[in-house]
């Protein structure tokens, strides 16, 4: 594991200030590699903060962040995630590691921008940096009769139900790959197969979920911080 992954891992399990001397006994490492590998991070856009004769503190700012991702899944869960600054589209991206025999399946996906984001017939999908949850994943499929509107459905399903855990909000389910709020649209979701020529079967799936959580009027905060969900 790297030290920049080791450093924010730790900073990511406690919103209290640790001093460089406390990270550097605890990962065992030297102060300069904390130093540096605080300074690696912050270039990268972390939003870790540094107070004098304190040390430093990680606050969450909507950046992705792969050990809060893991932090706040089922750890019986064993996921490939990719994060990405930008991608013309996480579906593409996803299709194209499709090819890519070493990468075990399911591949999740997510970017916090993208460039060619596009929904249902090719529609224009606007994807601005730090405003949604651009995500993709991609799965292997060995089911001859598989029917790709049920798997879009069903993630419709799961989107509304996590919203309702999070969210004071009733949404509801439009033309099946739609999540609406107070009428309002927040999620699009838009899955894609993958054909093997020689079986003529969907050798692999690719479920893309666009959801808003930071627009210009927010439509919802989450009960326990500041906002989520397109």
């Amino acid at each position: 594991m790297k030290t920049t992954t080791r450093v924010l891992e730790l900073l990511s399990s406690t919103s209290t200030y640790l001093s460089g001397q406390q990270i550097a006994d605890q990962l065992q490492l030297s102060r300069t590699a904390v130093w540096k590998a605080i300074k690696a991070l912050q270039d990268k856009g972390y939003a870790i903060k540094s107070k004098a004769h304190v040390g430093y503190c990680y606050v969450d700012d909507n950046t992705l962040n792969e050990t809060l991702i893991k932090q706040n899944l089922n750890n019986s869960l064993d996921l490939d995630i990719l994060l990405y600054d930008s991608l013309p589209s996480t579906n593409l991206k996803a299709k194209e590691l499709s090819l890519d025999p070493t990468l075990k399946r399911p591949v999740v996906l997510i970017a916090d921008q993208q460039t060619a984001g596009y929904g249902r017939y090719q529609r224009s999908f606007l994807s601005p940096k730090k405003t949604g949850i651009y995500l993709s994943i991609l799965l292997d499929n060995d089911q001859v009769d598989f029917d790709p509107g049920l798997l879009t459905t069903a993630t419709a399903i799961a989107v509304t139900r996590t919203l309702e855990k999070l969210f004071p909000i009733t949404p509801s389910i439009k033309w099946v790959n739609d999540v609406l709020v107070d009428g309002k649209k927040i999620c699009g979701i838009l899955t894609e197969g993958i054909a093997d020529l020689e079986t003529q079967t969907l050798s692999q799936i690719v479920i893309g979920t666009g959801i808003n959580f930071a627009t210009p009027m927010t439509l919802f905060r989450p009960n326990y911080t500041n906002g989520s969900a397109h």
